[in-house]
């Protein structure tokens, strides 16, 4: 496939199934867009599906895998204030951070199984975009 192809895979967590979205561009246009759902195994990311992403990032070198922190915990604060040294700092806007706990983002990794991922995206952040955009 051509070097100027990007292929982004999302992983998304529901109930008791990962839906992994992989979408391919060329030249900033939509060349496939496709879904695998996949049942948890023991309450992780099953074995079938971390093969299946391995696959596709085997197919196009350009891959960038996101998946959504679901930490209820995470809070947005003005880009000042001080944060706990067991917090991670986010940037969401020139003025405010997420803050998520370092305990939350390595629980999170484990849950799916260190897969490799690039992203991990706050619902703050896909909220923020929506807001924009509309």
């Amino acid at each position: 496939m051509s070097s100027k192809e990007i292929q982004y895979i999302s992983i998304i967590k529901m109930e008791q199934n990962i839906k992994l979205d992989h979408q391919v561009f060329t030249n900033n246009k939509l060349l496939t867009a496709e879904q695998s759902v996949f049942l948890l195994d023991n309450g992780k990311i099953s074995n079938d599906a971390l093969f299946k992403i391995k696959v596709l990032e085997n197919e196009i070198e350009n891959t960038i895998v996101s998946a959504i922190c679901e930490d209820a915990d995470q809070i947005i604060i003005d880009r000042h204030s001080a944060k706990n040294k067991n917090d991670i700092a986010l940037t969401f806007d020139l003025s405010h951070n997420i803050i998520l706990g370092k305990e939350s983002v390595k629980t999170t990794k484990s849950f799916y199984n260190n897969g490799n991922i690039d992203f991990l995206i706050s619902p703050f952040t896909i909220l923020n975009e929506e807001l924009i955009q509309n």
